[in-house]
């Protein structure tokens, strides 16, 4: 049977695009009957597909299709026992995405891998560790960090 779908996984809570099966022949995509829990599956024509120029315009296929538009709600980082941000990565707990293994796991639109988690107020900064200087609102610095993100 030749080509005609391509199959889209998406996060059926967030809307965000978590991968995609090319088939060798349409019975492939038949097969593959139960995504993971939390996620849903978009079969659209293979032309769409072609058509489609990266992950930009397969997502965008996705939220035309489902309504929903992924935002800075999925994007998590992985904070260490030191308060270190080792990660950030998007992510869907319905999906039964978690923590790495050392780190907790926190909701947040902004922060990148190498700032510092103060406390549940959520105040990052960017590490000092690179240039050795300590940077404003960090512990020992005498100016009073801003309460806004």
């Amino acid at each position: 049977m030749p080509v005609s779908t391509v199959a889209l996984i998406f996060s059926g809570d967030t809307g965000r695009l978590r991968s995609w099966i090319v088939p060798d022949d349409d019975a492939q995509i038949a097969a593959y009957v139960s995504p993971n829990p939390g996620e849903s599956v978009l079969v659209i024509p293979l032309d769409q597909y072609s058509a489609a120029a990266g992950l930009e315009a397969l997502q965008a296929i996705v939220n035309a299709a489902t309504g929903k538009s992924p935002g800075g709600a999925d994007r998590y980082i992985m904070v260490d026992a030191g308060g270190n941000v080792g990660h950030a990565l998007f992510a869907s707990p319905a999906c039964g995405d978690g923590a790495f293994p050392g780190y907790e796991m926190r909701q947040h639109p902004t922060a990148t891998a190498g700032a510092f988690f103060i406390d549940a107020i959520k105040w990052f900064y960017a590490s000092s560790r690179a240039t050795g200087r300590r940077l404003r609102g960090q512990p020992g610095s005498r100016k009073r960090p801003s309460r806004r993100l």
